[in-house]
């Protein structure tokens, strides 16, 4: 028996999981300039794409696939490939960094210590495009025979222009000390700054004015399979992403050999925590050769995506001419897109989210039923050209057995899950393995869970999450046992009925006799 009282119950569901970045993707390309292998940005828009890495190019495409990934909303790691004598040694990349055409530039002017040079410019990356360069040294803006310019041209690119005004040194400083030029070296997307001690001189210190030249900088041979592939020993290739975990798919944008398909399917394959989006060459122009280029790698696997057809746009640098390029910069902009204005879960094909915007036509247009459930049948996706109107088809991954896994916006589900409900669970490690956890751990991923549930997401019909969260002894416990628990380990399973994307609709007409009256349930 107890006393009369009033109480509350206060149970906590407003736990927030922290979910993981929507509509960012990976990159793998060839590139005017920029750094090589290391993708840490993340380019958000052509503007900054094109300031660090270069404008669009005749001779190669990947530029113009990222503008247009870019333009249809993705976000980009990009991960510049140069060519290397040995992929499993990054020290052995062939593209030759620039220099000043001087051996001691940016010395001090007063007569008597003209070879004292006070600091020294650097290009930060290799590449021919930085040839285009010019540093001038220059009076000051503000008329201060204390002070001078920086001005930083390129010969074809103003995006790369730079001015840095009114610079002075003050007093006579150690290279510790040195800071005049802080503003160069934290802002320019071309140079390195580097000090020289100038403790001992006790005079002002002003730079001769002139200009000096850029010269000698290589890009290199043309990189090929192997570099594009590259090596877990040196982090090039596919292995520059190795370190990242927060895009949802990756891509070798304009490399599409099948020893290059290979290896990337098989890198998403060993991550499980990004899709592979896999281009099959517009040369695979028939539905056999596509389906031959298919089951040329070894791919069975649902973090890959295959996509074919290739676009015809308008050429963006010959004016009224056309240029064939892959769909896999567009639709992987279409997938980044998607993802985060609807969420990973939904398919991002078909007419409300496969449309691709600013193409003339298809190169490769399949778009008769049996060719296409031919390539369905392959886990091949197109975009195709149906009356004027191009989108993406398919929503299949590269698992050819039959599952919910064969579509794409489940195995994306997935993945969101993990990448979702991983950082609770790593805020429980060291907690005590007890029953009290369990109990804590259900209580925040369960609002997570239901929001994924019913109309409004739409992302699962039902989960069932089985971890013992109701337990209170070790009688109670289903699915773990007490030697495990005594080791620090805790297991859970939980069930997903995910929703796949609608793909066949099937409309009976039936003629019936003309007395019959029918119940309407339209309204």
């Amino acid at each position: 028996m107890e006393s009369s009282k009033v109480q509350f119950n206060e149970v906590d569901e407003s736990f927030f999981v922290d979910s993981p970045i929507k509509g960012l993707a990976a990159i793998s390309v060839r590139t005017v300039r920029g750094p090589f292998g290391c993708p840490d940005n993340i380019i958000t828009s052509w503007t900054e794409f094109a300031k660090l890495y270069g404008p669009e190019v005749s001779t190669f495409d990947g530029p113009t696939l990222a503008k247009r990934a870019l333009g249809r909303g993705a976000m980009l790691r990009v991960n510049k490939i140069g060519h290397y004598t040995s992929p499993a040694d990054a020290t052995t990349l062939d593209a030759v960094t620039a220099t000043i055409n001087q051996v001691a530039p940016f010395a001090n002017q007063v007569i008597s210590m003209v070879d004292v040079q006070l600091f020294l410019l650097t290009l930060k990356y290799p590449g021919a495009d930085y040839n285009n360069i010019t540093v001038q040294i220059t009076a000051p803006s503000n008329g201060n025979a204390a002070y001078f310019n920086i001005v930083i041209t390129h010969a074809t690119d103003s995006s790369l222009n730079e001015t840095y005004q009114n610079i002075t040194i003050p007093g006579n400083p150690a290279v510790k000390d040195c800071h005049f030029l802080d503003d160069l070296a934290a802002n320019s997307p071309t140079f390195n700054v580097t000090y020289f001690d100038l403790s001992s001189y006790n005079v002002q210190m002003i730079p001769i004015t002139g200009t000096w030249a850029i010269h000698n900088g290589s890009d290199g041979t043309a990189p090929g399979d192997n570099d594009y592939i590259g090596s877990p020993v040196s982090k090039v290739g596919v292995n520059a992403f190795d370190q990242y975990n927060d895009f949802e798919a990756f891509a070798p944008i304009d490399k599409y050999s099948n020893t290059v398909l290979e290896a990337y399917g098989q890198y998403a394959q060993s991550r499980k925590d990004c899709v592979a989006f896999l281009h099959l060459p517009n040369t695979s122009a028939t539905v056999a050769a596509l389906q031959s280029a298919r089951t040329a790698t070894t791919i069975d696997d649902r973090h890959s995506y295959f996509i074919a057809g290739g676009l015809i746009i308008p050429d963006p640098l010959v004016s009224g001419a056309t240029r064939n390029i892959a769909e896999v910069g567009d639709v992987l902009g279409a997938a980044m897109a998607s993802s985060k204005q609807f969420g990973p879960w939904y398919s991002f094909a078909g007419a409300n989210r496969g449309f691709i915007q600013g193409a003339l036509g298809v190169v490769n247009n399949f778009t008769t039923t049996a060719d296409l459930d031919l390539l369905a049948n392959y886990q091949i996706n197109v975009v195709n050209n149906k009356s004027g109107t191009i989108l993406i088809r398919g929503n299949f991954s590269g698992q050819l057995a039959s599952s919910r896994k064969s579509f794409m916006n489940v195995v994306k589900l997935i993945i969101f899950i993990e990448k979702s409900l991983a950082p609770i669970f790593d805020g429980f490690i060291e907690e005590p393995n007890d029953f009290r956890t369990f109990s804590e751990i259900y209580n925040e991923v369960r609002p997570f869970l239901d929001s994924l549930k019913g109309n409004e997401k739409r992302a699962l019909v039902d989960y069932d999450w089985q971890g013992d969260q109701f337990a209170n002894q070790d009688s109670d416990l289903k699915v773990n046992n007490r030697a495990d628990l005594d080791q620090g380990k805790y297991h859970v399973k939980l069930s997903l009925k995910e929703v796949v994307s609608m793909q066949v609709v099937t409309i009976d007409i039936i003629s019936t006799a003309s007395g019959t009256t029918f119940t309407s349930n339209l309204g």
